[in-house]
């Protein structure tokens, strides 16, 4: 709930780039101990665009860590999706954030299950 609530407040401002964060996130340890390693999800909340130096920013990020996958989720009506769709090969698209948690966990399961 506390994190609906949250995500809920989040406002549009602009001119976030988003490949900083994601190469951070990438470059994250995964702590992948045991007898079967877990693939390195990364998931992406945004609410904007991509410019064309930043997405190819992100696809050199994506590219650098072959085992990463990213999914980044455009919340609200006023996203860029084509940017998305180039710099990552998908998005899922989520308008109603009372949806948000749904909707990643059913898209994961069916394509990570």
């Amino acid at each position: 709930e506390r994190a609906r609530g949250a995500i809920a407040g989040i406002d549009s401002r602009g001119g976030t780039n988003l490949a900083p964060a994601l190469a951070a996130a990438l470059d994250r340890p995964m702590g992948n101990a045991g007898p079967r390693p877990r693939p390195h999800v990364v998931i992406v909340y945004c609410d904007g665009f991509l410019t064309p130096s930043d997405a190819s920013a992100c696809q050199a990020a994506v590219r650098d860590h072959s085992g990463a996958f990213v999914l980044p989720v455009l919340i609200g009506s006023s996203v860029d999706e084509g940017g998305f769709a180039e710099a990552f090969g998908r998005f899922l698209r989520v308008e109603d954030v009372t949806a948000l948690a749904d909707r990643v966990r059913r898209w994961v399961t069916a394509n990570l299950g």
